[in-house]
């Protein structure tokens, strides 16, 4: 994977084999956090950059959405951020294809679709993606419908945050 542009679903098929290999792991362990590498990151011979790590941490969050990993809640202090590889993510993982994968994900192989995901996640991490990705949608509002942006500012949302992570 060095040298190649990471995806969510390559991070995924990624993520799918660390976890077949162990018997539970630490989210953190596994994606890394702040500067610290994780698993992740050290099986595919890479150093993420920040928008690295959050498109990682959405891949891991599909995988979790569909049922092909779990948390394992066994630790006392974070449970739900133990993961462990399901047995639907076994047979994924088993089939070996992309298109398994996507099928479990419930994703259309299509380019526009996987575009459009990867902008609806990306909005969440870059202002100047937001740009973009505004200028789009307005500019075909039969297509996307109305848009409309809400600002909120939450106290004390460090602890909301630490306890359902960035994404």
């Amino acid at each position: 994977m060095v040298g190649e542009k990471l995806n969510v679903r390559s991070l995924q098929s990624a993520i799918l084999r660390i976890l077949a290999s162990v018997r539970h792991q630490h989210k953190f362990n596994l994606l890394g956090k702040g500067n610290a590498e994780g698993d992740l990151e050290r099986q595919l011979g890479i150093r993420f950059e920040p928008e690295q790590r959050h498109i990682a941490a959405v891949a891991l969050a599909e995988l979790e959405a569909a049922g092909l990993i779990r948390p394992t809640y066994e630790d006392l202090i974070a449970p739900d951020l133990w993961f462990a590889i399901t047995d639907q993510g076994r047979a994924v993982l088993e089939r070996g294809s992309v298109d398994a994968l996507d099928e479990a994900l419930g994703r259309s192989t299509e380019p526009t679709q996987k575009k459009e995901l990867e902008q609806k996640f990306k909005i969440l991490f870059s202002a100047s993606q937001a740009v973009d990705d505004f200028a789009e949608w307005i500019s075909d509002e039969e297509s996307f419908g109305p848009v409309a942006v809400i600002f909120v500012d939450i106290d004390h949302f460090k602890a909301l945050n630490t306890a359902h992570t960035e994404t």
